[in-house]
């Protein structure tokens, strides 16, 4: 999933590492499919639990071609899938601390509601 980014990065000559996560949703299952470039796992939301999503995160993009681990979860209908920016990651707040913060914002979310009423 991530070898497009990848090797435009690179081709891009410049000396730049970024991290990345992208995930692919099969409607009709529910099926989530997430690769990550040395970015944190984003959170999956079902209404009754908030969980981060198991993947190996690999190294960022820009560190050379690396084989990218693909991990796959399930959303239920009316689930949420969280991506955020590393950068709420610290430093003010511990790594463990900024996770159960977005994971509590999370699970205030009522299955199927607009992410507007967030």
């Amino acid at each position: 999933m991530l070898s497009v980014a990848e090797n435009f990065l690179l081709g891009l000559a410049v000396e730049r590492m970024v991290t990345v996560a992208v995930a692919s949703v099969c409607p009709a299952t529910g099926t989530v499919t997430v690769a990550s470039a040395g970015h944190p796992p984003p959170l999956l939301g079902d209404g009754s639990a908030v969980r981060a999503v198991e993947v190996d995160t690999g190294p960022p993009l820009g560190a050379g071609p690396a084989l990218r681990a693909e991990s796959q979860a399930s959303l239920a209908p009316g689930g949420v899938l969280l991506f955020y920016t590393d950068g709420l990651l610290g430093p003010l707040l511990a790594v463990g601390e900024a996770m159960d913060e977005l994971g509590n914002c999370l699970s205030c979310l009522a299955p199927g509601a607009p992410l507007g009423s967030w």
